[in-house]
């Protein structure tokens, strides 16, 4: 009797198909029954020869002869299977067989290809149950996972293909290092528990996991291998290698003793790996296999802590949880051991994706078939049943079908002629599979393979068993809320894992939206719109697209502009819109219509469809159908936050001076705004510009500081030696980046520091103890460490002392005489001798980290600190490229130098901020990532890329960051600082809690309060931000540009006059043009017009090219009557601002200011003109709205007028000023203007 592999019926001898499922037995009959000792031999025939390949042909579907052959014995480098795989060389051997590193010819790509053993190829119950359990591992997709690409054979051989991994196994890490620190440890773990996680949602539980199914790549990078294939091997007892229901050495007591297993016995095994990582043992050691086994049924391990002290307690006590002997004691979830890891550093690398591909399959040698011959109930190729036609695209048709070799239901999507036939199509439509085929998440429908029947090419995917959300829709409009918000929970969740590998999508709609029975949620077709677009006539597709499809494309897609993955959020926002309210946003007769109308008209607010839909939803919803994707969600990822939260998005408002004469402070930023700092993000070159001490340091203040809060000064250099200068910044930089991660004590940052230096006393041999005091104050801290170097050749003397400068004190002081070559261990000493000094006994974990050198190579450390000092002196083109030379002198001396790294991704970002050129910014990403993976224990790694993602709008992924390094600072108010920053960046109110807490660590450093006053001015918290700018005066009391900000706070409420007294004191501090300009604005909104001049003329005479505070001189001009020195003034401000428009005509704030300059100058028409192309590029800046509303005003059309101030206000703009603006005089009267200002007047500031 034939027992069929797939459904196990019985069928009688020589039986070519299955009676019951159909299957084909081909390839197989003939190993289905045990062979008889001695096979007859017969002749050789050509169909003898048939073999089959992976693909569209599976196990069953007979094509060409293939080079290799079984009767030649193992493959070798140069071999290639069925015309397709060509084998470069072996890889290693396990129960199933061995395993090679080959080239897909087809796709040009690696893969890795597991041929299985003869013995176990040719058993039927092997066979069949293998089948099963590859159904069952392909279930699991995740990044941290080897993918399972597809059964085949050739040759006689039969293999599976999967993921190539250019890595080596734990356990080969292990022997070459016996042990891993725990900096090191964590994240490989982190990735290895999110594998799991994924595989055990699907009910797969791995059952053998151990070191060698472990992959981890050079950059630490982590894949779990071989799910779901055990099984077929223990189901016949004994593997090959000697493992039973598993390896014995990392096998579960329920395992040892044959019992049911479950996902706790993965996570057993988890926890004798991770105690082998961090000890360099096993924990069960005997002296035979049985009694191993038998040890870890009947008693603990000895704690890992006891073998190495150095292992965190957290660690030990997490390792020995996984390790009960009962699952009930262990943890119930990988999930919870995740949890324990992750809130604890370093962090999983952001990029920790794995290599994915596609397998494409050889036409098989069989008559050519034609489309017409697919229908329900044929057979597609010895592998695929038709069953249904379920839809057609622009692509080709889509049915479902039956995979007969792994008995599943599948989509077959079916190519159309025209583009099969074309080679270019072809190769390029494949190149974008394999784009889409990166992407891993359970949201987004799987694509299987790429193979060929006959001639037809066609794709076979997941098969879903529900309906789209296009008939969802029609059936239901509108859906349910809860139904609306759970499916694009689901969607932005599939986006965000799309968008994180850098694919977008191009074409969501709800036709690409699957919806099964559970309410699963699949996003398919991703990265196949790019191809078909390619070849489709004009751009054009089949069915009418245009780089999308109209009804549901962004306006740059119907522009035919650049689109990025904010496009898809757009296209988000339209189905979300059509799911609430049961149609549109837009509608038109035909596709010209509907596209015209995403470029220019807004939507209706969805609230007035749906009464019942919650303010909150309506604004996520308007917020993602922004024409401007800089006013949308900056990532899916912020989308899903908003819909978590349940509050509305929060609307980033960006002013600037030049549109309506507002003062300088409110200058706006591509990052957000930061009142009169707002391009600080700690960069070098700008730091000493930005910090710039108009009227010298800021007063000393008394101040009691009860806590120890301490500066490391720069050392000074004694003697003409130059290489001294680098000892000494060497051991300063050490020195505070070890005691900047000490949890009980406070230290100024290093970028704090270098602000001040410009006040140390130059020239000096060493600081007097009264100098050291003014810095202190400076910077908030009552203690100092200073010091000297002296020496020539390879002989340094360095001194150091710690100095109390409140009492005046010095508390410690010590010499070192060291060999050069010597100097990176004596700064560990000068350490560990200076915590001591200061009385502090820090934490194990701080101790790990203090021991951790940046690197063992005194060269490539001084190469690094020259880079360093070359961005200081020189922060332009030529000095960054400088200093990029030494950083990579530093990396080719020690590769695994991770601040060489991170100076390198400071400096590129730095190139990329003056050139725009984004190759600046993609080498800074890498070097940034590089740094992080060699030593993700330094907070600097974390904040260069924190930085980087910052300054290229991935506002998520900066804030992840930046709280890793605030996690490996947490005592240093710089961390809180930083995360003020990025969160003020993305527009979120959780900036003030961050400045907040940096000033709680440190009250006594005045810049914590100025960071604290802009963000609240900013985020509409006014009293707060006068409060916060109140307390810089205190304590710098004659910084000019503290009161010039605390002016602003007071302009920002409408508080006219205590913004002039403001401005006024800190003109009295020092002359400046900023607070001219702003004392000029303050007094025309008081309406003292000739105060406003004199101001405004003396702003212009500091600063005579700014159009912006020469067009404000005009305002005033044209209030006092002195029309001819208006007009001047305004053909002035306007020949300048022409000038800007040349060199950047798409600069919508300028235009803006053009606009008005040319309405108040009486050309209106001109106005009308500029102020329209202002609002083509950027339609809902709210500044922007309210100088429409003006040169409507002055056009007489005050209906136009007081809509678009409404709409303006509505959206952010000052109330205040609009109720002062001698401009909208002519709409005082109106009832419709006092409703305004009473509607938004009540509303707090």
């Amino acid at each position: 009797m034939v027992e069929c592999p797939v459904c196990r019926t019985s069928n009688a001898p020589g039986s070519l198909h299955c009676v019951k499922c159909n299957a084909s037995f081909q390839l197989e009959a003939d190993t289905l029954v045990d062979p008889p000792a001695n096979p007859p031999k017969k002749p050789t025939t050509t169909s003898d020869q048939q073999e089959t390949i992976a693909g569209a042909t599976g196990w069953s579907d007979p094509i060409q002869p293939s080079i290799a052959t079984p009767e030649s014995g193992p493959l070798s480098a140069g071999m290639v299977l069925g015309d397709r795989y060509e084998i470069l060389k072996a890889l290693g051997e396990g129960g199933m067989g061995a395993v090679y590193k080959a080239r897909d010819l087809e796709l040009g790509r690696l893969l890795a290809l597991k041929v299985i053993r003869p013995d176990l190829a040719n058993r039927p119950d092997i066979l069949r149950r293998f089948k099963q359990e590859l159904i069952l591992a392909r279930q699991v997709t995740h990044k941290n996972v080897v993918r399972i690409f597809d059964l085949g054979m050739a040759g006689g051989y039969k293999f599976i293909t999967m993921d190539y991994i250019e890595g080596r196994d734990l356990k080969t890490v292990l022997e070459h290092r016996t042990k891993l620190p725990p900096e090191e440890a964590v994240p490989i773990f982190q990735q290895i528990c999110r594998g799991l996680e994924a595989a055990h949602t699907e009910g797969v539980v791995h059952r053998d996991l151990k070191p060698q199914n472990i992959m981890v790549d050079d950059q630490a990078r982590v894949w779990v291998m071989d799910f779901g294939l055990a099984r077929s091997l223990e189901l016949s007892g004994m593997t090959r290698t000697g493992a039973l229901l598993g390896t014995p050495d990392y096998m579960s007591p329920e395992q040892a003793r044959s019992q049911k297993v479950d996902a706790r016995s993965d996570l057993f095994s988890l926890g004798v790996i991770f105690y082998e990582t961090l000890t360099g043992q096993l924990p069960y050691l005997a002296d035979t296999v049985m009694a191993a086994m038998l040890k870890r049924c009947q008693e603990a391990p000895i704690p890992p802590v006891q073998l190495d002290p150095s292992i965190p307690r957290h660690l030990n006590d997490m390792v020995m949880k996984c390790l009960a002997i009962h699952p009930d004691e262990r943890y119930p979830t990988v999930g919870e051991v995740l949890a324990d890891l992750s809130g604890r550093p370093p962090a999983v690398p952001e990029d920790s994706g794995m290599r994915t591909g596609v397998t494409f399959g050889p036409a098989a040698a069989e008559s050519a078939m034609t489309l017409t011959e697919v229908t329900p109930g044929a057979q597609f190729g010895p592998r695929y049943l038709i069953e249904a036609v379920i839809g057609e695209g622009g692509m080709g048709k889509v049915y479902k079908a039956q995979d007969r070799d792994l008995d599943r239901t599948v989509a077959l999507k079916l190519v159309r002629p025209e583009l099969a036939s074309n080679p270019a199509a072809m190769q390029r439509f494949k190149q974008e599979l394999l784009l889409a085929s990166r992407i891993s998440h359970k949201n987004i429908l799987r694509i299987h393979d790429l193979g060929d029947v006959g001639g037809v090419k066609f794709i076979s995917m997941a098969y879903v068993e529900g309906k789209d959300l296009h008939d969802l829709i029609q059936e239901n409009h509108p859906l349910p809320l809860e139904r609306a918000l759970e499916i694009v929970r689901q969607l932005a969740a599939a986006l965000d894992a799309a968008h994180t590998e850098g694919v977008v999508h191009r074409d969501l709609k709800p036709r690409n939206v699957l919806v099964d029975q559970s309410e699963h949620v699949y996003v398919s077709d991703f990265g196949l719109a790019k191809s078909i677009e390619a070849e489709s006539l004009g751009g054009m597709t089949r069915t009418g697209e245009v780089l999308g499809t109209p009804r549901y494309m962004s306006p740059e897609q119907a522009e035919s502009k650049p689109a990025d993955h904010r496009s898809d959020l757009y296209s988000l926002g339209v189905i979300f819109y059509e799911m609430v309210t049961g149609e549109a946003p837009f509608g038109g007769d035909s596709a010209l219509q509907l596209m015209y109308k995403h470029v220019k008209d807004p939507p209706k607010n969805p609230k007035l469809l749906n009464a019942a839909l919650p303010d909150q939803v309506a604004a996520i919803i308007l917020k993602c159908l922004e024409k401007d994707p800089a006013q949308r969600y900056q990532s899916a990822r912020e989308l899903l936050d908003d819909l978590e939260s349940g509050t509305p998005p929060t609307r980033v408002v960006r002013l600037r001076m030049a549109e309506t004469g507002y003062p300088k402070w409110l200058m706006g930023t591509a990052l957000g705004v930061l009142l009169l700092l707002a391009a600080i993000f700690l960069i070098t070159p700008l730091r000493n510009k930005l910090l710039g001490r108009w009227g010298g340091a800021p007063a000393r203040v008394s101040t009691a500081v009860p806590d120890k809060y301490l500066a490391v000064l720069p050392l000074k250099k004694l003697g003409d030696d130059e290489a001294l200068k680098y000892a000494a910044d060497g051991v300063v930089e050490s020195l505070s980046a070890q005691l900047f991660q000490l949890k009980n004590l406070h230290v100024a940052s290093a970028s704090a520091v270098e602000a001040v230096e410009a006040a140390l006393k130059k020239g000096s041999v060493e600081f007097t103890i009264d100098e050291s005091k003014n810095i202190a104050h400076d910077l908030g801290v009552n203690l100092v460490v200073d010091g000297t170097v002296q020496g020539s050749g390879d002989n340094i003397r360095i001194i150091m002392r710690l100095e109390d400068v409140k009492n005046g004190k010095q508390l410690w002081s010590k010499e070192y005489t060291v060999l050069r070559r010597d100097l990176l261990s004596t700064e560990n000493s000068i350490y560990s001798d200076l915590v001591s000094a200061l009385d502090i006994k820090p934490s194990d974990e701080d101790l790990a980290r203090g021991a951790l050198r940046s690197t063992g190579d005194y060269g490539a450390y001084e190469l690094y600190l020259k880079g360093r000092e070359v961005v200081r002196r020189e922060p332009n083109a030529k000095g960054y490229n400088a200093a990029l030379k030494f950083y990579s002198q530093a990396i080719r001396q020690d590769s695994r130098f991770a601040l060489a790294y991170a100076g390198m991704a400071d400096t590129s970002m730095a190139l990329y901020e003056s050139t725009k050129e984004d190759s600046w910014a993609q080498k800074a990403l890498s070097a940034a990532q590089q740094a992080r993976q060699l030593n993700p224990s330094l907070p600097e790694v974390h904040w260069a890329l924190g930085t980087i993602y910052l300054k290229t709008g991935k506002y998520e992924q900066a804030i992840a960051e930046t709280k890793l390094g605030l996690e490996l600072a947490p005592s240093a108010d710089e961390s809180y600082r930083r995360l003020g920053h990025v969160y003020l960046a993305a527009g979120r109110k959780d900036a003030i809690a961050a400045y907040e807490k940096a000033a709680e660590i440190n009250p006594f450093y005045w810049f914590n309060f100025n960071y604290l006053g802009a963000a609240c001015a900013n985020l509409g918290e006014g009293e707060k931000a006068v409060d916060a700018f109140r307390r810089v005066t205190e304590l710098a009391p004659d910084w000019a540009p503290g009161y010039n900000n605390r002016g602003g706070a007071y302009f920002q409420q409408g508080k006219w006059s205590e913004a002039v007294a403001a401005y006024r004191k800190s003109l009295s501090l020092a002359p400046n043009g900023d607070a001219e300009a702003n004392l000029g604005t303050a007094f025309y909104y008081l309406g003292l017009y000739s105060d406003s001049a004199r101001a405004l003329e003396k702003a212009v005479q500091m600063d005579p090219r700014s159009h912006a505070n020469i067009a404000g001189l005009a305002d005033a001009y044209r209030q006092l009557g002195q029309h001819d020195k208006a007009k001047a003034s305004y053909e002035t401000a306007i020949k300048l601002a022409l000038k800007e428009y040349q060199v950047n005509p798409r600069d919508a704030v300028n235009l803006g200011s053009l606009a008005l300059y040319y309405g108040k100058k009486g050309d209106l028409n001109a106005a009308q003109n500029f102020i329209a192309k202002a609002r083509d590029i950027n339609a809902n800046n709210n500044v922007l709205i309210y100088n429409d509303a003006v040169i409507q005003s002055l056009s007489g059309k005050s209906p136009d007028a007081l809509k678009l101030l409404r709409e303006a206000v509505d959206k952010g703009f000052p109330v205040d000023m609009v109720k002062s603006d001698a401009d909208l005089t002519s709409l005082r009267t109106s009832p419709e203007f006092q409703k305004l200002i009473n509607d938004f007047s009540k509303k707090p500031k």
